[in-house]
């Protein structure tokens, strides 16, 4: 047990774990009564979605473009010829409930996010 440990505390073994993890969660939420599968982003495209540029203004628009998939599989539900399609649709729990859902997989604070 000590040996193992020992591991945990090392660069490598601390690397190891870091890097072997792949498990990204998902959730599926109700969109005008059809089921979507919505995923976790990695880092990368979380820092892409918020850099300051004119697009992360719509930042919950890019994530459904980016994270809403077909649940069960890697066919996602919008593509980016949507993005004026979505900003145009009526505002509703839908909304909510894939705002509230995306920032629980990004670990978004929606509270202190909104005091920014």
């Amino acid at each position: 047990m000590a040996e193992k440990k020992q591991l945990r505390n090392t660069a490598d073994g601390i690397r190891s774990a870091i890097f072997s993890s792949s498990n990204f969660d998902t959730k599926i939420i109700e969109m005008f009564g059809m089921e979507v599968e919505v995923r976790q982003p990695s880092v990368g495209q979380l820092m892409s979605l918020t850099d300051g540029s004119d697009t992360s203004r719509n930042a919950a628009v890019n994530a459904m473009i980016e994270f809403c998939y077909v649940p069960g599989t890697n066919d996602k539900v919008f593509e980016v010829t949507d993005y004026d399609s979505l900003l145009g649709l009526p505002m509703g729990p839908w909304f909510v409930a894939f705002q509230e859902v995306w920032a629980e997989l990004a670990s978004i604070d929606v509270g202190e996010a909104e005091g920014n």
